[in-house]
C-alpha cells in the first residue's frame, strides 16, 4: 500500500514541476509577445515616417513586425494553454496522492 501512496506523491511531485514549467514559459511568451508589439509599433511609425521616401521597403519591415506580433500572440496562447493543461494534471494527481494515502493507511491496519 505504501509504495502506491509512495508513486502518488512522486507523480504529483513531478506535475507541480511541469507546471513551474508551463508558469515560466508562459512568462516568457508574455515578454515576448510584449516586446513584439512595442517592435511592431516602432516599426509602423517608422513606416508611416518613411513613407515619403521608400513606400514599399517601410511597409515591408511594418509588415514584418505585425507579423512576428501574430506569431507571438499565438505562442502566448499555447503557452497559456499547456499551463492550463499542466494545472489540471496537477490538482488530478493531488486527489490521486490523497486517494492512495487513505487507502494505505486504512491498508496499513
Amino acid at each position: 500500500a505504501k509504495s502506491s501512496a509512495e508513486e502518488a506523491k512522486e507523480k504529483e511531485a513531478e506535475t507541480k514541476e511541469k507546471k513551474k514549467q508551463a508558469e515560466d514559459a508562459l512568462e516568457d511568451a508574455e515578454a515576448a509577445e510584449a516586446e513584439a508589439a512595442k517592435e511592431a509599433d516602432k516599426k509602423a511609425s517608422e513606416a508611416q515616417v518613411a513613407d515619403e521616401d521608400a513606400p514599399d521597403k517601410a511597409k515591408s519591415s511594418a509588415e514584418e513586425a505585425k507579423e512576428k506580433e501574430a506569431e507571438t500572440k499565438e505562442k502566448k496562447k499555447q503557452a497559456e494553454d499547456a499551463l492550463e493543461d499542466a494545472e489540471a494534471a496537477e490538482a488530478e494527481a493531488a486527489k490521486e496522492a490523497d486517494k492512495k494515502a487513505s487507502e494505505a493507511q486504512v491498508a496499513d491496519e
